[in-house]
């Protein structure tokens, strides 16, 4: 419940903040900016699959943004993941991970007027966790909220000048429940501007 608090408060004096400095950034965020492109926004989706021996995890990583000058993207992050464990035996787990947030996206070229154009990102937001292990017929289910952050780089390469095939890779870390997991996740998927 603090973490939550905590992480509110965070985001809140971060878009408060960059609101006072720079009040043509927040009528950008809501009015759209232009890229090089001259685009106001970009919609990403992405996803990741990890077969392993005993455990199986899928991720699905959404957002909508918008550029608030020709080279930045500021997001709204939509991020979930699900990892099914099966030991072979009477027992099952299957845990369940989304994260609600606000990202950032810096291109390091301009975008849809090169083939291939490198970008650095990252995201914070808020984590909610729900598990549930079934062992001999009897399931017990948890829940709990955190906070997790990533961040990483990539590439795009424009298919068409709207559209690019996106990887990235990121390094992120969750603490729940007094605990921290961080490790490193590779994403492909694609990128629409308008």
């Amino acid at each position: 419940m603090k973490k939550s608090m905590v992480a509110v408060a965070m985001l809140s004096m971060f878009v408060a903040g960059s609101a006072m400095a720079e009040e043509s950034m927040f009528a950008s965020l809501l009015n759209g900016g232009k890229s090089a492109g001259g685009y106001a926004g970009e919609r990403t989706l992405m996803g990741m699959i990890d077969i392993g021996d005993k455990t199986t995890t899928g991720t699905v990583f959404m957002s909508e943004g918008r550029y608030i000058d020709a080279k930045t993207v500021i997001s709204f992050v939509l991020m979930d993941t699900l990892s099914v464990t099966d030991s072979g035996g009477p027992a099952e787990s299957v845990s369940n991970y989304m994260t609600v947030g606000m990202g950032a996206k810096y291109y390091l070229g301009e975008p849809a007027k090169s083939a291939t154009v490198p970008f650095v990102l990252g995201n914070a937001g808020i984590l909610f966790m729900a598990s549930s292990t079934t062992s001999s017929g009897v399931t017990t289910s948890s829940s709990d909220t955190g906070f997790s952050i990533q961040g990483g780089g990539g590439f795009a390469h424009f298919v068409t000048e709207e559209v690019s095939l996106d990887g990235t890779a990121q390094v992120y870390s969750y603490s729940i429940s007094g605990t921290s997991t961080s490790g490193v996740r590779l994403n492909i998927g694609l990128t629409a501007r308008f």
